[in-house]
């Protein structure tokens, strides 16, 4: 199983995809200006003084990364300012030389993805000692508005974080509520579970590819890990709000965690983790429950060439077992022996019960039912395993590759019935290659090509019976058959990105292309549904309602296209100005074999197969503004604020169930397919009671519009000198948000309760209106204090 894991070929699939997109790639090397959403580096800047205070220009600024000893150097202007951009994360040490000056440093200045830190140096007079400056850890952000967070190594490895997602360090985020139910997770107000947020790794796309959110599972399936390694995280990167034209796709957070590197020390290390329930107290209904746990694996990284080639390499694995305690209640053997005799053997497989059932308000038990009880195991298996590639060619051309692969089954009880366990298998693959290289001490190209791939495949047991439902007579009768959906999917997102970033007096600028292709496949197996509305009907084999839905495999496919233009200028020398512009497109989805319908509401039917649904949003330009003013001069209290608009990310049919006008799930009640069809539908149902069922349909509005985030805030920073305070008022305005399943579209064909009459047709049942017609709205006082005490 290592050995599976720790190879570096990708499977075959994946690399005939690669040799398909490189003419493509070549194209977009030729078109690209610039950037993608997210440039995966950071600058430093300062202004350098003499022991007066008065700028010295013309000082030759070194940078020099601790790590890999890559160096670059620029010259201070007449304001003796300096930048320096397209710098790896790191920590780095500042170094200015000038004529009449003693040399002059300023050590361990961390640098973190996507920041402009600031560092000043204080020049010395010759003939004094060498000055050495260790840089302030916390300090304010005198050169931005973003809101947002660096989780950083020390709050990775110091926070206990249960399975090891780094998704859950997200609790720690300003403004994040994570602990509540998946469907109500936020950063701002905003969903991060399903919706609203961006997730890359290393700035390439990591998403589920049918929806914008952390979420990378689907149904049953229970893998920790999913995408990558805690332990081969540097960093995480959080931009919350009023980020610039660089970050886009996302109408909330963009959450970017930043792996490892090697340097030129050799470094390793392995861990194990584990859990058992001897160490667990007893859950007061349940008693205890069975689980054990071992999480383990470890990282080696370091040179190949000193200076030049480094590598990082690491292998997480998970093996889980937990017991779930099932309740319910079973069928007595008198009732089986009354059950009519087509669907007497269905219920073989769910075991007799073990006690009585005594119902509420009653002394006698139940006849027909009893209580049984048993703790079933489900077995979780993940191996993930990662290699990064670092090259150092030259001064002006460095190169990195990096692979990621993540591989899990899960195997999870899902009823008391003997047959009642299913399995989940997950594999998420990721890959990029990037090439920075320095036009000049001012201006850098950073071009990268990443590949997003997961293929989910989640089972419903071995049962090949319909489902059994008995919700309406008690949710704690045992049914038998199968889980409720069996689904394959795959999702793959090739990813291109440019980055040139220059700079020019006071001027930063940045311009760019983001360029994604989305490819997505899903197939549900067919399932028929039997509901019971009484414990009598299913001994009697009358169900009320019968149901069943299903497609074949179907290829969906659209495209992300983004440029933008980002101007951060120092305005003044107490003031920053982050002025941008971006604009974000997308493609209409489509299936392969144009196997996808609208549903017209002027003429009440399904559109031909393959027309296009809906009409392309080319409004979505997106202005951003930002300052930062240093109020006192001293880079101890800063005021902060900004405005700006984001677009969420148009993915291949994401909108809730695409294939349900093509494929509709068909459903009919006993008394139409009794007195309509003259069939009394019963297990085995006769598919000629579908005759009468009427199809649900979805209509998808035809101007429909991406969902959009209107962004603002003003805040303070103060340096306290033992740690740096930020008040502050968020705020933002969603509208458009897509009707997607997660947000449920309306119904405008709903039956009356009474009559039973449907108010635009009696030929089809439910009519939902997808379209972008919800909003919402935040506004929240929040208040950060920071202090790092390693």
């Amino acid at each position: 199983m290592l050995e599976k894991i720790w190879r570096l070929e990708m499977n075959v699939q994946i690399c005939n995809k690669i040799k398909q997109a490189t003419s493509l790639a070549a194209i977009t090397l030729i078109l690209a200006i610039g950037v993608f959403a997210q440039s995966n580096t950071g600058s430093i800047t300062g202004v350098v003084t003499d022991p007066n205070r008065a700028v010295v220009p013309n000082a030759a600024v070194t940078v020099t990364n601790q790590g890999t000893n890559e160096k670059r150097t620029v010259q201070s202007d007449v304001e003796g300012r300096y930048e320096v951009p397209g710098l790896a994360n790191g920590v780095y040490t500042v170094e200015s030389i000038a004529t009449g000056f003693q040399a002059t440093s300023v050590k361990d200045l961390r640098l973190a993805v996507g920041e402009k830190a600031r560092a000043d140096v204080m020049m010395s007079v010759s003939g004094v000692d060498a000055v050495v400056t260790i840089a302030n850890q916390t300090r304010v952000d005198s050169e931005t508005s973003v809101i947002g967070d660096t989780i950083a190594s020390e709050r990775i490895s110091d926070n206990p974080v249960n399975g090891r997602d780094f998704t859950s360090l997200l609790t720690t985020v300003p403004g994040s509520v994570q602990s509540t139910n998946q469907f109500q997770t936020s950063i701002n107000g905003i969903p991060s579970t399903f919706g609203g947020s961006s997730v890359l790794v290393d700035g390439i796309d990591a998403g589920r590819v049918d929806l914008n959110g952390t979420s990378n599972v689907l149904g049953r399936i229970e893998s920790r890990v999913n995408r990558v390694s805690l332990d081969s995280i540097q960093e995480v990167q959080v931009v919350e709000q009023n980020y610039s034209a660089q970050y886009g796709q996302a109408i909330g957070a963009v959450i970017n965690p930043i792996t490892k590197s090697g340097t030129n020390n050799f470094h390793g290390s392995v861990f194990d983790y584990f859990r058992n329930e001897a160490l667990d107290s007893k859950d007061y209904f349940a008693g205890k429950q069975k689980f054990r746990l071992n999480q383990f694996g470890g990282n080696v990284s370091g040179r190949l060439i000193r200076d030049k080639l480094f590598f990082f390499t690491n292998y997480e694995g998970v093996r889980q077992t937990r017991g779930t305690t099932f309740t319910a209640l079973t069928p007595t053997q008198s009732f089986r022996n009354a059950m009519e005799a087509r669907i007497r053997p269905t219920v073989s497989t769910i075991p007799l019960p073990t006690s009585p059932f005594i119902p509420a308000g009653s002394s006698i038990p139940d006849p027909n039912v009893g209580i049984f009880s048993i703790q079933k195991d489900g077995d979780l298996r993940e191996d993930t395993g990662s290699v990064k590639i670092d090259w150092l060619q030259s001064k002006r051309s460095q190169f990195s590759i990096r692979y990621n692969i993540n591989d899990s089954k899960t195997t999870t009880p899902y009823g008391v019935g003997t047959d009642q366990t299913a399995d989940g298998k997950l594999r998420v693959q990721l890959f990029k290659a990037s090439h920075t290289f320095t036009f000049s001490n001012n201006t850098i190209n950073e071009f990268a090509f990443g590949i997003n791939r997961n293929v989910t495949d989640v089972g419903a047991g071995p049962s090949t019976l319909p489902r059994f439902d008995l919700s309406f007579v008690d949710q704690a009768f045992a049914v038998p058959g199968p889980a409720q959906f069996k689904q394959f999917r795959t999702g793959t997102v090739y990813h291109f990105l440019d980055t040139l970033s220059s700079v020019q007096g006071n001027h930063s600028f940045k311009a760019g292309v983001d360029i994604r292709l989305n490819r997505r496949s899903a197939s549900s197996a067919n399932q028929e549904t039997l509901i019971f509305f009484a414990l009598n009907d299913f001994r009697d084999n009358v169900p009320f309602i019968v149901s069943r839905g299903g497609n074949p495999l179907l290829d969906y496919a659209n495209e992300n296209f983004s440029l933008f233009f980002q101007d951060d200028w120092k305005a003044h020398p107490r003031l920053s100005l982050n002025l941008g512009l971006r604009y974000d497109v997308s493609t209409v989805s489509r299936e392969k074999e144009g196997r996808l319908q609208n549903f017209d509401l002027n003429t009440l039917t399904f559109t031909p197969r393959g027309q296009k649904l809906h009409d392309v949003d080319k409004n979505n330009f997106g202005p951003r503004f930002g300052f930062a003013f240093d109020v006192f001069g001293n880079q101890k209290t800063v005021l902060r604020g900004g405005y700006g608009i984001f677009y969420d990310r148009d993915l291949p049919a994401s909108f809730g169930s695409p294939q349900a006008n093509t494929f509709p799930t068909e459903s009919v009640d006993l008394f139409t397919a009794l007195f309509i069809c003259g069939i009394f539908p019963q297990y085995p149902v006769d598919p000629a009671a579908y005759a009468c069922a009427v199809p649900n349909a979805f209509h998808i509005e035809r101007d429909i519009q991406t969902a959009m985030a209107q962004h603002w805030s003003l805040n303070v920073q103060q340096d306290l000198g033992f740690g740096t305070l930020q008040v502050g008022y968020v705020g933002n305005h969603v509208t458009h948000l897509l009707t997607n399943g997660v947000v449920t579209p309306r119904n405008i064909n709903r039956r009356d309760p009474v009559t039973q009459a449907r108010p635009l047709s009696s030929n089809f049942g439910d009519i939902f209106v997808v379209g972008g017609y919800p909003q919402s709205n935040y506004n929240a006082l929040q208040a950060t204090f920071k202090r790092n005490l390693a």
